[in-house]
């Protein structure tokens, strides 16, 4: 016998193989949709049903994730599940706090760290885009970036100068590209960051 099974413990939190991304199972069903899916042969409706279900079970343990302590003018956010809250899968993980800041009549005077929809047209196509609406929102994500040396380096190795860095969010202008970058002054840093997605 390699292992002994222990005592069975019930003083455990729950754990599961519930994640926390909402957004990769509608992805793949829109490139499904597209019939760019590399694997399965296509998305059945009840493996469909099946992704809404994880979509709802990872909302569920997001908003169990954190306990929300406001004392006064300060707040105190404690994380109660580990990676699953903001530090697994940095690429995608950021974390901000929205207040909504009222008179005493229940007016708003300001809300920090909005979330919402706006208008972005990239090329020809308009686009509603949900995201952080307030420019001063404090956010807590990863960012990565790189470097004016690296930049430097990966063009003698010959990749297109001309590779986008940068985008401007509403127009999907590039505002960066790898030789711009590279002809800046040296210790120069963009924060950047690439998917390659199945081309």
């Amino acid at each position: 016998v390699a292992f002994t099974l222990g005592p069975v413990r019930y003083d455990l939190p729950l754990h599961d193989m519930t994640g926390a991304n909402t957004w990769v199972p509608d992805l793949m069903r829109w490139i499904d949709g597209q019939n760019r899916l590399p694997f399965g042969g296509g998305i059945t409706q009840t493996q469909s049903q099946a992704l809404d279900r994880g979509i709802l079970r990872a909302r569920a343990k997001l908003q169990r994730a954190a306990a929300l302590d406001v004392s006064s003018n300060a707040v105190r956010v404690t994380n109660l599940t580990g990676h699953k809250l903001i530090t697994g899968y940095p690429e995608g993980r950021r974390m901000w706090l929205r207040t909504i800041w009222k008179d005493e009549a229940g007016n708003v005077l300001r809300d920090d760290g909005e979330y919402g929809s706006f208008s972005a047209t990239v090329g020809s196509n308009n686009y509603t885009v949900n995201s952080i609406l307030d420019p001063n929102a404090r956010v807590y994500q990863a960012k990565f970036g790189i470097s004016q040396d690296w930049a430097y380096r990966l063009l003698t190795l010959g990749v297109d100068p001309n590779l986008p860095l940068g985008f401007d969010r509403t127009t999907g202008a590039v505002t960066m590209t790898l030789i711009q970058l590279a002809s800046q002054p040296p210790g120069t840093e963009m924060e950047t960051f690439h998917f390659v997605l199945n081309n």
